[in-house]
């Protein structure tokens, strides 16, 4: 019986492992849609952790399609969804026609991207607004932070960070979307401006709740 159990170590974990599974996964009462485990107490930690485990794994086994690299008319000629540097402020990446082929109606997207300041201003100017990254412009509804999708309050040179965030699109998509790029701005009261020159780059827009890797 030892020499049984001295060979066999290996399949006899794993038969434990699958035994413990199958228990935990027929205690589980349900899986709603939004991918939450219905039970209670240890089981229902354990159903939540495993779930968490797949869809980790899903997302990193098979990313998602990034929309930024559907064949679009970028208005930023030195834009791509790899990398772009410089100076900006409202710079126009996307028109409204462009946007209009990528997003649907009340529909969840994730944007996500490294940033990083590869050169501070040299100007001594106050802050006027320290934001790194874009915003889903619309004329009509500009206070909308829904559609806010930048890096807030960082000023730190060659330092590399990352950003994500997910938001639901309107009921209908509105004919003046534009996608729009920022680098921190500062202002002197003369009227003089200046910004931080900043890269971007692994930039992604993907349908749904999770940000997935990004792929060359």
């Amino acid at each position: 019986m030892k020499r049984f159990f001295e060979e066999h170590t290996a399949v006899i974990i794993i038969c434990i492992v699958v035994s413990l599974l199958l228990c935990i996964i027929g205690c589980i009462n349900n899986i709603n849609e939004d991918g939450a485990v219905a039970g209670k107490g240890l089981l229902k930690i354990a159903g939540d952790n495993l779930t968490d485990t797949i869809d980790t794994y899903q997302g990193k086994l098979i990313p998602n399609d990034n929309l930024l690299d559907k064949n679009l008319k970028y208005k930023q000629p030195s834009f791509s969804s790899k990398e772009i540097t410089g100076k900006f402020w409202g710079n126009n990446v996307l028109v409204s026609s462009e946007i209009h082929k990528i997003l649907k109606p009340n529909t969840q997207y994730t944007i996500s991207y490294n940033y990083e300041i590869t050169d501070l201003s040299d100007k001594a100017f106050p802050d006027f607004n320290i934001r790194i990254g874009f915003v889903l412009w619309e004329k009509d509804d500009i206070q909308n932070q829904n559609r806010y999708l930048f890096a807030t309050n960082f000023k730190t040179k060659n330092v590399k960070k990352y950003y994500s965030k997910t938001f639901t699109t309107p009921s209908e998509i509105p004919s003046t979307y534009e996608l729009l790029i920022y680098s921190n701005r500062y202002d002197a009261e003369n009227g003089d401006y200046d910004m931080d020159t900043v890269r971007i780059s692994n930039i992604k827009l993907e349908e749904g709740s999770k940000a997935t890797p990004y792929v060359e």
